[in-house]
């Protein structure tokens, strides 16, 4: 195969390049998905159009082509002189932070692309390494349980081999590895607040108790003889019983021909804000019905002087004294873990416009503020895109407190990945269906207070 369509191989296997043969159309395409392409080995970039040059260049007949991917080191020159092979036999490690470190045939500017739109914020995993992992495993995964073949899976199998992951052939599923989680999880901002803010459990059962603390004990003052009085700390338990979630994906069966780095970022973005998105319907609008899993969340789980009236019955009407009220009314809270949740929307057209009214400008993003999305009053602001994005009358908009101390969500079993070919025959599809099974509690405080932990301001009713 002569070095133009070796090249045009690569990308349409890396990227999924189904333009036509053209040098405009290439070049095109890599600038609009701003992919970087090396020479060899070095940093120098690759002539692509020296490369084009010889696309009427007659393959080397005078030597086995022993590495289906382009030959081996041996024959490279002889095949574009002046150009060297893009794909090669990379034997450096990954990135040793990742602990994964197989010698595979890869394309250097896939790698390269990613992780230059990692830095940019642009992708689900933090490096090519983590998304090269989580694509190897889907592929295998998916092709094991399918009995369909492709050309990459050797490369797949020595990833897979550097990590735990095991396969329950009983059921024909695995559970997603430990630690692709984290990617999946927090793949959106919009959702997953709820796993930022409440205390995580793991569950080794279906229902776990946790003790929780109802009371202090007490001190008194004590004569020069005086009997020390006894008395005993306090507790009751929180139950965390799991609930099973699941959804069905459908995946086009071309997912085989792409590189692993791409097929991982896909599976993440499809899983990531299904489950994530799911969690924060349960912890904050959960009311006990079967649409929620029995989960009871926010919006109904706090006493009743919890949710604190605003000024009016519209989000203009609010007022900065409604926020010093809400915080103000909050009690048996770590004040390091106070924080606000609303949407996007009800921050910039009422907390940031209170801000602005001030002269105060500091609910800007500063820096410091850790993993939120804000700050107002000098306390950290969450964004949950399932909370009220729009004003209206006897309306939940905005929640304030310590949820860590008040709330528990129980991780049962972490998310399982199954498979059918059966299910998308007619379209050429293979079936994906992830489940998972977690709990979420919203206790409070347990100690009879009147407002507890955590406090709901709540749009006057007309």
């Amino acid at each position: 195969m002569n070095p133009w369509l070796k090249f045009l191989k690569q990308l349409r296997e890396t990227y999924a390049y189904d333009g036509d043969d053209t040098l405009a159309a290439v070049k095109a395409f890599i600038a609009e998905n701003n992919i970087e392409i090396k020479e060899g080995d070095s940093e120098d970039a690759l002539d692509i159009d020296a490369l084009y040059a010889q696309k009427d260049a007659k393959p080397n007949k005078g030597k086995a082509d022993a590495d289906p991917d382009g030959g081996d080191a041996a024959e490279q020159d002889d095949r574009a002189p002046g150009v060297k092979r893009v794909l090669r036999v990379n034997a450096a490690l990954h990135d040793d932070d990742h602990g994964v470190s197989p010698k595979v045939h890869r394309l250097h500017m896939a790698r390269k692309a990613y992780n230059a739109r990692a830095a940019r914020g642009e992708t689900r995993f933090s490096c090519a390494d983590e998304a090269e992992l989580m694509g190897a495993y889907f592929r295998q995964l998916v092709a094991t349980f399918t009995g369909k073949s492709y050309g990459q899976a050797a490369n797949d199998r020595d990833i897979i081999g550097k990590n735990s992951t095991i396969a329950n052939n009983l059921s024909a599923g695995v559970l997603v590895p430990e630690e692709l989680l984290d990617g999946v999880m927090y793949a959106t901002e919009q959702y997953g607040v709820a796993r930022k803010l409440a205390n995580v459990q793991r569950m080794s059962r279906d229902v776990v108790t946790r003790r929780r603390k109802t009371a202090i004990v007490a001190m008194s003052h004590l004569g020069e003889t005086g009997r020390i009085a006894v008395d005993d700390n306090e507790y009751d338990m929180v139950t965390l019983t799991a609930k099973k979630v699941g959804v069905m994906l459908r995946a086009s069966n071309e997912l085989f021909e792409d590189a692993a780095v791409s097929v991982g970022d896909e599976f993440a973005n499809s899983v990531a804000e299904a489950q994530a998105y799911r969690e924060d319907l349960d912890y904050f609008l959960g009311n006990g019905t079967s649409a929620y899993g029995g989960h009871v969340g926010l919006i109904a789980a706090l006493p009743s002087s919890a949710y604190i009236d605003a000024s009016g019955d519209t989000w203009a009407e609010i007022t900065n004294a409604d926020f010093t009220k809400l915080i103000g009314s909050v009690e048996n809270v770590s004040n390091g873990r106070l924080a606000f949740v609303c949407s996007r929307q009800f921050y910039f057209q009422v907390m940031l416009n209170l801000d602005i009214a001030a002269n105060q400008y500091k609910s800007l993003l500063t820096g410091n503020q850790g993993n939120a999305d804000a700050v107002f009053l000098g306390y950290p602001v969450y964004f949950s895109q399932v909370l009220p994005r729009a004003s209206a009358p006897a309306t939940k908009s905005c929640y304030f407190g310590d949820f860590m101390g008040a709330s528990m969500l129980g991780d049962r079993r972490d998310l399982r990945v199954e498979s059918s070919r059966d299910f998308y025959f007619d379209s050429d599809e293979t079936a994906i269906r992830a489940t998972a099974r977690y709990a979420v509690n919203i206790h409070g405080d347990g100690r009879g207070s009147t407002y507890g932990p955590v406090v709901c301001l709540v749009t006057a009713a007309q």
